[in-house]
């Protein structure tokens, strides 16, 4: 049987307490904040706040396989040990780093897996 190695568990039990403290406690603010913005790819001063707090936290660009280490603090994750990761994340209705949504004509940014989380394309879904 396949086992988390003990960087992910760790990561895992980490994440679980962000998201039980500062995700899921607003994720009604988010979604008052996101229906009162002109646009629904406006920043939003609640999504700059948790993103800080992510970064803080060490929770930042856990997707950053090992072998783009360099762009990460952490050293990277294996796939397998990122999965468990981002189940506890697709949890919360509050995404921190793309659209919550996906609807017809929307446009989605592909991020660079850089610290700052550069535009470096943007997408039109169909």
């Amino acid at each position: 049987m396949y086992q988390f190695s003990e960087k992910s568990r760790q990561y895992q039990a980490q994440l679980k307490t962000f998201m039980d403290e500062h995700i899921y406690p607003n994720e009604h603010a988010y979604e008052e904040q996101l229906a009162n913005s002109p646009s629904r790819f406006a920043a939003l001063p609640l999504m700059d706040e948790l993103k800080a707090k992510a970064r803080e936290a060490g929770l930042w660009n856990l997707f950053i396989p090992p072998s783009l280490a360099s762009f990460s603090d952490h050293g990277g994750l294996s796939n397998f040990d990122y999965a468990p990761l981002a189940e506890l994340v697709g949890a919360g209705g509050v995404q921190l780093q793309r659209p919550r949504h996906r609807q017809h004509g929307s446009v989605h940014e592909i991020r660079h897996p850089g610290p700052a989380g550069t535009v470096v394309a943007r997408a039109a879904c169909r």
